[in-house]
């Protein structure tokens, strides 16, 4: 059960005029600029003592400090709470309760965090719930110390629906590979955001009280190289109902390793050529099988599809990635559509480049 949590309701003429709060000052264009210089060396650094390392850990070079964790019931009543922690001052606690926030919550839980977001003195808050659903979500969001509140300076009209106040990013669970975690880099605290594709993986650093278009981001790029230990059935010890000789296998593993396959690489030259042979007398309709994957869904990332050939037969292969986490290839017959089955499918992730700079919001960093 979905539950929502409400407290006293704000005026908006405590918020609107806070908006002007969010321009970006000369300043920290440039702090925001060396913050992203020192998590791009310190990720280079990383790599080239293990190049194939996950930079998850990459949040541990840059700990968060004199922050305040609890969790508040979303069934609880607003006379019955009772401060969580002795590290939350009574004034912190006082302004809490006078606060309006609003989280949707599977578990019937927010988790809260009191801390300085900006540097001025005073914590301020950022609440955070698992939603669920189909995606299995998880929603992040920031509300600033002001008087005796905390208050929603991200969202400054009444009309925005949010399914957390104060929304500044997300974390799909199922269907992306996506994380979020609280960092201080230079003395100034950031949400380092991860979103991780299928030969790129970028992480943007968001400052808590600001919406600007363009945010600073570091985007390692990679190119994939397959082997003989690449390529399993994905039920362990079953094979497909034509199983891979040893020539048919060299041959995969060479179009799994020809890049003009892949939808990020060449879609244009492979939509103009089949991936198998067409018969003749084949009808333009069912043509159109011998260039066509088999579908995905939502919880992995479309990247290639290549000829398989089985004892002098070509088949389609429908190459999908776990956004980066791994992929898996479905092996379909263009004749009539029949699935043979699906191997799991594991490359080596070569780093080509890392780039720095200012992107472009990802759609649900803000949701």
């Amino acid at each position: 059960m979905k539950r929502v949590l409400l407290f006293p309701i704000l005026t908006f003429f405590i918020v609107s005029p806070l908006f002007a709060a969010q321009q970006r000052s000369q300043h920290d264009v440039e702090s925001d600029n060396s913050a992203l210089t020192l998590l791009h060396n310190t990720m280079a650094e990383m790599l080239q003592k293990e190049p194939r390392q996950g930079l998850e850990k990459i949040a541990d070079k840059f700990p968060l400090s004199n922050y305040t964790d609890f969790k508040i019931n979303t069934e609880a009543s607003i006379k019955t709470i009772k401060k969580p922690s002795t590290e939350i001052s009574k004034d912190e606690w006082q302004a809490f309760i006078k606060t309006t926030f609003n989280a949707d919550s599977e578990s019937g839980e927010v988790n809260c965090k009191l801390v300085d977001l900006d540097d001025d003195g005073e914590r301020d808050l950022i609440i955070s719930s698992y939603s669920g659903g189909t995606g299995l979500f998880s929603y992040t969001g920031v509300l600033k110390r002001v008087g005796d509140k905390f208050v929603d300076i991200n969202n400054y009209t009444e009309n925005d629906t949010q399914v957390i106040t104060g929304a500044l990013y997300s974390e799909n669970g199922r269907g992306a590979n996506q994380w979020g975690q609280w960092v201080r880099i230079n003395n100034q605290v950031y949400a380092l955001w991860f979103n991780g594709e299928y030969d790129e993986d970028t992480f943007y650093l968001l400052r808590p009280f600001n919406k600007d278009n363009k945010i600073p981001s570091i985007t390692i790029y990679y190119q994939y190289e397959y082997d003989n230990t690449a390529i399993e059935p994905q039920d362990e010890g079953k094979q497909l109902n034509l199983a891979l000789n040893d020539h048919d296998k060299k041959q995969l593993i060479k179009s799994l390793n020809t890049k003009k396959y892949y939808f990020n690489k060449q879609k244009e030259e492979q939509e103009q050529e089949t991936i198998c042979p067409i018969p003749a007398g084949t009808s333009s309709e069912d043509a159109a099988h011998y260039w066509t994957e088999i579908a995905g869904n939502y919880v992995t990332q479309p990247v290639a599809v290549i000829p398989v050939w089985l004892n002098g037969t070509c088949f389609i292969g429908s190459v999908e990635s776990y956004f980066g986490r791994g992929e898996l290839m479905t092996i379909s017959s263009p004749k009539d559509l029949n699935i043979l089955g699906t191997y799991s499918i594991t490359g080596v992730r070569h780093i080509k480049s890392i780039k720095s700079g200012w992107k472009s919001r990802e759609e649900n960093i803000p949701l």
